[in-house]
């Protein structure tokens, strides 16, 4: 009897689970490998989130203190008056010769279709100013003209290289027109400061053509030839650009009114500049979708429903040198 019982403990110790228990045993097992995954693709997906907006806000950033130093500095023309006509001894193609136009701090066009022609019935920048079918519809144009904020020659002294290819305002002595010529022409013991006129615009790729990265880009004139060189694209992700122009009417250096489409004599009369950009990631987020609308300024935009970030960033930015010619 003792052995019989004895026999019977241990087979049954050594028959395992039994089907109830293997079926529990595998069901918590794939509970918790599950509940694992799912706590590993979150935090994935956290990170990656993370990482794209600290990009997006990091070019945000970029492109707005980018943007305001260009409209502060606009109409800086070394050390003569802002809207002065500087004789250019460098012609070229049509949007060359518009930038050496430095009576005319910087130019603004409205909400621009793909080809970069504004809507409302106003000049349109030189073709070659311009990428056909590759604008960010709706976004803003702007054209700057100014020279460095320090001089490169100054009478003797020089505070920078001078490269031939370079574009200067310059002058042979103080009793002298300052004209606008290369760097192998100017007088190195005259005033030579290096003039950066540019066009910047919301390009709607970055790199390849339907990449969908819309991007900041600029055009300067070419430094080996008299006409524009190819596009720049400085920042990625810039989906937006809206600038609203801040009007003194009477003429005591205080804003009386906002415009987002001026014309050429209310750019004579800004004071200020209010900059608008829509900052968006380069990927989409998986899990994201924004059901968000923006308003920049007088423009709204609606919902994408898309699964990018994005982000509003705008600033007041005071234009100096087009508020001086009001004193």
């Amino acid at each position: 009897m003792i052995l019989a019982q004895f026999v019977h403990a241990r087979s049954c110790r050594e028959c395992g689970f039994s089907l109830v228990e293997l079926t529990i045993a595998i069901a918590l097992g794939v509970t918790l490998s599950f509940v694992v995954c799912h706590l590993l693709l979150q935090s994935k997906r956290s990170y990656v989130a993370s990482q794209a907006l600290a990009r997006m806000e990091d070019n945000g950033r970029y492109a707005m203190r980018y943007l305001s130093h260009e409209l502060r500095m606009a109409g800086h023309l070394a050390d003569i008056d802002p809207r002065t006509r500087v004789r250019a001894m460098v012609l070229g193609s049509a949007c060359f010769n518009f930038l050496m136009r430095t009576e005319v701090p910087f130019v603004h066009s409205n909400d621009v279709t793909e080809d970069g022609q504004p809507k409302i019935d106003v000049e349109a920048l030189p073709g070659d100013c311009l990428l056909p079918g590759k604008h960010k519809a709706e976004s803003d144009i702007l054209a700057v003209r100014r020279s460095a904020s320090q001089p490169s020659l100054l009478y003797g002294s020089h505070y920078a290289s001078v490269d031939s290819n370079d574009l200067f305002v310059s002058r042979q002595s103080e009793y002298h027109l300052p004209v606008l010529q290369r760097g192998r022409d100017v007088n190195r013991n005259g005033a030579s400061w290096l003039y950066q006129p540019q066009v910047l615009f919301v390009r709607n790729f970055s790199t390849l053509q339907g990449d969908n990265i819309p991007s900041l880009c600029r055009k300067r004139p070419g430094r080996s030839t008299n006409r524009m060189a190819p596009t720049e694209c400085l920042i990625e992700g810039i989906e937006m650009l809206q600038i609203e122009y801040g009007l003194d009417d009477t003429g005591n250096l205080q804003i009386d009114r906002y415009v987002a489409a001026p014309t050429a004599d209310d750019l004579e009369q800004a004071v200020a500049a209010r900059l608008y950009i829509l900052v968006r990631s380069l990927r989409e987020i998986a899990g994201h979708t924004d059901s968000r609308s923006y308003r920049l300024g007088s423009k709204v935009i609606p919902a994408a429903r898309d699964g990018y970030l994005r982000r509003l960033m705008q600033t007041t930015v005071l234009l100096r040198n087009n508020a001086v010619m009001h004193l």
